[in-house]
């Protein structure tokens, strides 16, 4: 049976497990349970009130409060039978236990389980449990109280402590395979196939523009990564030129993930593990309200370490308790900051089912993030927080947030992740855009954060975390343009009026890579015919900018409280796209048929609108449900082939 703990606990370093709060507090409850856990009454009568039925740390199931709560909503007696109605619905055997507490605890026990009810649902104490002659009760009943918007910030607590647990990397053995790499990538270059650089290109909007008028007009930056040698290797030696990463898993293990959710997560994980190589190191954490480090630390994919986290994964996660992502993040954030050795790529990938048992702001613990690090977020369901997920993503050096619909899609969805992992080529990428004075920046049209005074500006800095093989990004901006002096003919024509140049970290070679500028060319004619082809569209501009834009009308659609707004919103959207010079582009009608879709719920639109903003805006492919397309435009021969390795 589950009792009220009368007397209040004298170990003043236990929390109760929900609010994370200290249990010994003034005017709170504590309640143990019959698997012996505390929390504070409020707490777990919120918890129950919201249909968790089960203890948040082991899931037994709390019946006996649970019939309790159900029947306090009518709290009401007779003149026949003075015993509480909510006690007499209660199953005979515990009836039994609670009467045997003499007559003055009794009363007293009853006392304080109305007064914590009326505590937690904030409702007015009963005047009379005892009905009046007429038979009318003047009994309260009890309702859902008002939920709390303010989400509570989450501090971590670090040990700034160096892991003992940690493997360490064998740094000659990784310059070994950087040499590996590098020769395999300069026999692919000999075979006439494209540089292993980043090439950048700049474009337009129009080709000139009347020396004589002010205007403002659209630019770009583009990047290309090239592929990496998959057309003169093989499966193994592909599998194993692949530069090595320290990578943590981070997954729930809440009670929600019972049945078919927990074996296909299990099967995922040993996919992960199957696909390290022995220089990555791999450490798997899992969560409900606390977390478990199930690898005991970062661990070289050796074989012996490879068997011992399959069995770990077999053994020890169990779907089991609430949900504090908090607990699982801090773990992982701690073992990457106090890495003794570190391999070039670092990354964390989180899936969730659910939603914390109360909400938390995860912004000051994703600050403590290293900066080569990604977090890239995976949220399974209709039930876990998109924007949570997607804010953890984006505050995490722009991981990418996936939403999974169907429980057959965790491996693929990993898959293609693990994928872009696995082909990085570069990282820290600054992309410095400067134009001549007077030509100004004046808006920008991408997700990718950048380095400026003010806007307007004659100098802008991109910065992006990395780059993987195949990938392209394309930074629209747009450009005032003044009026200038008259120039010669010739000099009109070949107008170069700012340049674009680029930095990165070349991720075989840890060198950091130059690429030469490339300027900006703008023709500045007195005088332009109207039918000139000075004054045509730039079609590859065009469809960029529909891009850009549908990724930022998409976020507003997702933060607009309006459902209708929403919707009107994503209506002109497409609407423009169909008016606009590349409406018949492969990409723009995906986004017109992805943008049409029809969902059930806000929910469900929020979720999968979040899911194809994130991938638009950072050209970036991700799993998608049924309902959307358009992120296929940017799925690499690198993500494609770990999502197809993936065997269900």
């Amino acid at each position: 049976m589950t009792t009220l703990n009368i007397s209040q606990t004298s170990n003043i370093d236990e929390a109760c497990s929900i609010c994370l709060s200290p249990l010994t507090q003034r005017d709170l409850d504590v309640f143990t349970t019959t698997c012996r856990h505390k929390f504070h009454f409020q707490c777990l009568t919120k918890h129950i009130r919201a249909k968790n039925n089960q203890c948040p740390l082991c899931g037994t199931r709390l019946n006996s409060l649970v019939n309790i709560l159900n029947c306090s909503s009518t709290i009401t007696t007779t003149t026949t039978n003075k015993t509480p109605l909510a006690i007499r619905n209660v199953p005979i055997q515990e009836v039994a236990s609670i009467q045997t507490i003499p007559s003055t605890n009794r009363k007293n026990t009853w006392t304080k389980l109305t007064k914590s009810l009326s505590n937690v649902f904030r409702l007015a104490r009963p005047t009379s449990r005892i009905s009046n002659s007429s038979g009318t009760s003047n009994a309260s009943s009890i309702s859902r109280p008002p939920i709390n918007s303010n989400n509570r910030s989450f501090r971590p607590n670090f040990s700034n402590q160096n892991s003992s647990a940690e493997d360490l990397i064998d740094e000659k053995a990784v310059r070994a395979l950087s040499a590996r790499i590098q020769a395999a990538r300069q026999q692919y270059q000999a075979g006439d196939h494209e540089s292993p650089l980043i090439t950048l290109t700049t474009t337009l909007e129009f080709g000139g523009q009347e020396s004589t008028k002010e205007s403002n007009i659209y630019g770009m930056v583009t990047l290309k990564a090239p592929s990496i040698f998959s057309n003169i290797a093989n499966e193994k030696e592909i599998d194993e030129l692949h530069v090595p990463i320290d990578l943590v898993c981070v997954v729930d293990q809440s009670i929600s993930m019972l049945k078919v959710k927990m074996p296909l997560l299990k099967e995922t994980l040993n996919y992960i593990v199957d696909q390290m190589g022995p220089l990555d190191r791999l450490s798997i954490i899992s969560f409900n309200t606390q977390a478990f480090d199930r690898s005991n630390g970062l661990k070289l994919m050796t074989l012996e370490n490879k068997q011992a986290i399959r069995n770990a994964i077999t053994n020890e996660i169990s779907a089991v308790g609430g949900t504090l992502i908090g607990s699982g993040l801090t773990i992982a954030i701690e073992q990457l900051r106090n890495r003794r050795t570190t391999n070039p790529l670092g990354a964390i990938l989180l899936l969730t089912d659910g939603q914390d048992n109360l909400p938390h702001d995860y912004t000051s613990l994703i600050e403590f993030l290293p900066e080569d690090v990604t977090c890239h977020s995976f949220g399974y369901g209709p039930d876990h927080n998109a924007s949570l997920l997607s804010q953890l993503a984006e505050q995490g050096h722009e991981g990418t947030f996936t939403y999974i619909d169907q429980v057959d899609a965790i491996g693929s969805s990993f898959g293609t992740v693990l994928g872009g992992l696995f082909t990085c080529i570069a990282k820290q990428l600054c992309v410095k855009l400067e134009f001549d004075q007077d030509y100004k920046i004046t808006h920008t049209h991408t997700t990718y954060k950048y380095k400026s005074k003010d806007l307007p500006s004659e100098q802008l800095t991109f910065n992006m975390t990395d780059l993987n093989a195949d990938e392209n990004r394309n930074l629209v901006f747009q450009l005032s343009v003044p009026i200038i002096k008259s120039l010669d003919e010739n000099n009109a024509n070949n107008n170069i009026i700012g340049h674009a140049s680029l930095q990165y970290i070349d991720t075989y070679s840890n060198q950091i890579i130059h690429t030469p500028s490339v300027p900006f060319i703008l023709s500045r004619p007195n005088q332009v015919d109207p039918q000139s082809s000075l004054l045509q569209i730039n079609h590859t501009l065009d469809v960029q900018r529909n891009r850009a834009e549908t990724s930022q009308i998409l976020k507003r659609a997702v933060e607009a409280h309006d459902y209708t707004h929403a919707h009107e919103i994503i209506k002109n959207q497409i609407e423009k796209i169909r008016s606009s010079l590349s409406a018949q582009d492969p990409l723009c009608q995906q986004l017109i048929y992805d943008l049409e879709q029809q969902y059930s719920n806000q929910r469900e639109f929020k979720t999968i609108m979040t899911n194809m903003y994130r991938q638009h805006g950072q050209e970036r492919a991700t799993y998608s449900t049924n309902k959307t397309t358009s992120a296929a435009h940017y799925m690499t021969s690198g993500q494609e082939r770990l999502k197809m390795k993936f065997v269900k």
